[in-house]
């Protein structure tokens, strides 16, 4: 009789040839670059019209951005946000305001990106949104910010503390003493 070799069968692929080497470092620097592409295929094939990737000793995929050599996750980040039609809209990062930006580096990039006057409608300071207690509060919320409390506490408004100012039974006074008159009391 012979004996037939049975590997385990694994949940990770194990690379098989150079190819298949390949195709996991590059869907690693995908992954790597925190952006989600529609079509990985498409995006790697437009990136090679304008870069070209090359690998390291090592292995590791890398490109050149402005002459300087830098990881693909990085060119590829690049990459995605000047061509934002490649993406899936839900990745993009969205800071809030100017004070987001931890460099001027960071500044010019979004400006090179989004456009001058993207960056001058963002805020100069980060305003914290303030916990909705009261009802009062709720009130004075836009329908999006309902939405979004909605979204993280479905039982938000259930929670919300009554006004302080609705506890107090408003009495007209003025009125009272004019019916009083009225029916000589």
């Amino acid at each position: 009789m012979s004996q037939t070799n049975i590997s385990k069968p694994t949940s990770k692929q194990i690379p098989q040839s150079d190819v298949d080497n390949t195709v996991a470092t590059l869907n690693s620097a995908f992954d790597a670059s925190g952006l989600n592409f529609l079509d990985r295929a498409l995006a790697l094939e437009q990136f090679k019209q304008h870069s070209e990737v090359f690998f390291n000793e090592a292995g590791e995929p890398f490109g050149y951005v402005d002459g300087n050599r830098t990881p693909l996750a990085d060119c590829l980040t690049e990459f995605g946000l000047v061509n934002k039609s490649l993406l899936d809209g839900r990745s993009l990062p969205h800071p809030k305001s100017k004070a987001d930006f931890k460099s001027t580096a960071e500044k010019t990039k979004y400006i090179k990106i989004h456009g001058i006057g993207a960056f001058e409608k963002l805020a100069t300071q980060h305003i914290e949104e303030k916990a909705v207690v009261t009802q009062s509060d709720w009130r004075k919320l836009s329908l999006s910010q309902k939405v979004e409390a909605i979204k993280r506490d479905p039982d938000v408004q259930r929670k919300l503390k009554p006004d302080a100012e609705n506890n107090r039974t408003f009495i007209n006074h003025e009125l009272l003493e004019k019916q009083r008159r009225i029916r000589g009391r």
